[in-house]
């Protein structure tokens, strides 16, 4: 009950409106979390499925979510001071569920990785942890090593919690403190006592060492000297009043990479006009927290960046209004050959095969021509391939999108209006598309 909206304040039963506004508003990162292993159990099952529907945007982003990381870094903080459970790990009164190296940190793990990429690939929304785990492994979002020990240690983990509960006849998940307990947990367990407290302290100290430097990983400061050019410092000046730098959140992050990105646009060709170019690109940026956070947990990133600003105004005011196809550039194959129209046209069907509403699809498109688009810009920009190819590939991308599209929009005109007329309507190519 604990985990509904606004607990404090609102009734055990909510209306769904009134709850999708809370979400829409006021919900955390720790509540999409929950979402993942939420379910119709009784009841109005299907009122059920359609609520948890409409809070799939607000579960799922649209975008790579990297800002997730720090979130779910301070929740891990904030339970640790509110329940007193600092301090290095010790067996007596240890909590398996809430402590250091317990089970709430490995659920912590797998959720941060699926909210991160789990908008851009369904096949990441896994319920229960164990799964969520294998599947990560799977899409290369974590190493295959790693979910394999976390998931060891969590089927481990859950095993002393269900003896806890049965030696106490209670729902506990601390250790015994007495020497006489923890022999009877033994056992329960059948395992010899010194044996169990040296396997229980391995576990929680290899599950806190992976989970520390996971997110430790992710709060590395970029080492970098002074700049080895004097920038102009009106231009760097104006930059907190931008609409990207105006939330607390966007200028805290950016104030971490801002020292990385200088660096880099010094050691461009010539630094004064990639700093113009820099600043334009951050004045059209509409907001910052989520591109930010991609750079600053992707830093090979800010070098891509600014190659793009210093280099090609009209990419860099394409990514300005479309900061989400960077997210593009962090899947294996950006840099891979080009796939040609047949194999793009039936990428676009399978994406548009996950959503049945109509505008969600029309959106989903759009989404997806930006990002190929984008990775032919960048092709160009990086000498991968010349101005003649780069526009025989924006031609191929338009004819899938219009492919893969088409049968969508004539089902849409025929439910709403009925079939076309005569044989229906046909899509002239001209121009670069008609050649």
């Amino acid at each position: 009950l604990r985990l509904r909206p606004d607990p404090a304040v609102t009734p055990v039963c909510i209306a769904m409106e009134a709850a999708e506004r809370y979400y829409e508003s006021l919900g955390r990162t720790w509540e999409r979390a929950a979402y993942i292993k939420a379910r119709p159990a009784v009841g109005d099952t299907a009122a059920g499925e359609t609520f948890l529907q409409s809070l799939r945007p607000f579960v799922w982003r649209r975008h790579l979510d990297f800002a997730a990381i720090q979130d779910a870094h301070d929740m891990r903080l904030a339970i640790r001071e509110h329940k007193g459970l600092g301090g290095p790990i010790t067996l007596p009164g240890h909590d398996m569920k809430l402590g250091r190296g317990g089970i709430r940190e490995i659920e912590f793990f797998t959720q941060t990785r699926q909210l991160i990429a789990g908008g851009r690939d369904p096949e990441l929304r896994a319920r229960g942890t164990l799964a969520g785990l294998k599947v990560l492994a799977e899409k290369n979002w974590v190493p295959q090593e790693v979910a394999e020990t976390l998931s060891d240690h969590y089927r481990a983990h859950r095993t002393v919690e269900h003896r806890l509960q049965m030696v106490q006849d209670a729902q506990t998940h601390t250790l015994p403190r007495s020497k006489a307990d923890f022999e009877r947990l033994a056992c329960m367990m059948d395992m010899d006592t010194h044996a169990l407290e040296a396997d229980l302290h391995r576990r929680l100290q290899g599950v806190h060492d992976l989970i520390e430097s996971f997110f430790a990983a992710t709060r590395e400061e970029p080492q970098t000297a002074s700049p080895a050019h004097q920038f102009d410092t009106s231009v760097l000046d104006r930059w907190p009043s931008y609409p990207a730098l105006r939330s607390e959140r966007g200028a805290d992050i950016f104030g971490r990479l801002k020292p990385l990105l200088l660096d880099r646009l010094a050691r461009s060709a010539k630094p004064d006009e990639g700093l113009l170019a820099f600043d334009g690109f951050l004045s059209g940026l509409p907001a910052g927290v989520q591109l930010f956070s991609l750079l600053r947990a992707n830093p090979q990133l800010g070098d891509l960046l600014v190659d793009i600003v210093a280099t090609s105004p009209a990419l860099a005011a394409h990514l300005s209004r479309n900061s989400g196809v960077f997210d593009a550039v962090i899947g294996g194959d950006f840099f891979s050959e080009w796939p040609g129209q047949e194999p793009l046209t039936k990428m676009l069907q399978e994406h548009l095969a996950q959503e049945d509403d109509y505008e969600l699809r029309l959106d989903g498109t759009r989404r997806w021509a930006r990002e190929w688009h984008f990775r032919i810009g960048v092709h160009l920009l990086r000498g991968l391939i010349d101005a003649a190819t780069a526009s025989r590939q924006y031609a191929e991308l338009a004819q899938a999108v219009l492919q893969a599209l088409w049968p969508v929009v004539v089902d849409q005109f025929a439910t709403r209006h009925g079939p076309p007329p005569g044989r229906g309507a046909v899509i002239l190519g001209m121009g670069s598309l008609g050649a």
